[in-house]
């Protein structure tokens, strides 16, 4: 009897002894921290400038180019002329009336550049126009623009000048406002003396196709 009681005191203080050390081995977790950021550095403000020191500087504006012959020639659409219009094509001429009017050129921006405003009278309606011409040294050619109050559109027109002949040979393409039609349009500037130019105007509707001449206007120094 005093075995049997003698071991089952041995048996639990055995077990007592292994639950401690059991707990001594696996206390209650606690979650590790992690490690601390080192600071982050605010770099240091650049030095000022020292006094008198130039930023630096941008790219040089190139400066357009002197004028040259080709723009002196623009002058010659400068004063007050008398216009007389004569449409050259039997079936335009049913149509529209042979005109008088008057119009004004005058230089804009050193000489750079012509402006001609026209006033006329077209198949009993008022008619405005307005030309501007100049000379781009890129591309070696003389270009213009053309307004009116017959549409709504600009054409372009680019062309060269025959020292020889005195005139300046614009073309164009277009559609035409009122028929949708292709046009190729050719426009000859003449210079026939200090008092007087002439406006010739060739049309076509396909490459290649013969032009027709179908007007021209006369402008008289007045």
């Amino acid at each position: 009897m005093r075995l049997d009681r003698m071991s089952a005191v041995l048996v639990l203080a055995a077990g007592l002894l292994a639950g401690g050390a059991v707990r001594a081995a696996a206390p209650d977790a606690v979650p590790a921290k992690p490690p601390a950021k080192a600071p982050t550095k605010t770099p240091a403000p650049a030095a000022p400038a020292a006094h008198g020191t130039k930023a630096p500087l941008s790219p040089e504006v190139a400066k357009p180019k002197e004028l040259g012959p080709e723009h002196k020639l623009l002058s010659a659409f400068a004063g007050h002329w008398k216009t007389k219009t004569l449409f050259t094509q039997p079936t335009m001429s049913s149509v529209l009336q042979n005109g008088e009017g008057t119009a004004d050129g005058k230089p804009l921006m050193g000489g750079r550049f012509a402006e001609v405003t026209q006033q006329d009278t077209a198949s009993g309606q008022p008619f405005e126009g307005m030309m501007l011409i100049g000379f781009d040294e890129v591309t070696n050619r003389y270009t213009s623009i053309w307004v009116d109050n017959s549409n709504n559109g600009i054409i372009h027109f680019v062309g060269t000048y025959d020292a020889a002949k005195k005139t300046i040979t614009m073309t164009a393409h277009y559609s035409d406002p009122t028929s949708r039609r292709l046009t190729l349009h050719k426009a000859v500037l003449t210079f026939v003396d200090a008092n007087t130019w002439t406006y010739d105007e060739y049309i076509a509707h396909a490459v290649g196709e013969k032009e027709t001449h179908t007007k021209t206007i006369t402008y008289s120094r007045g």
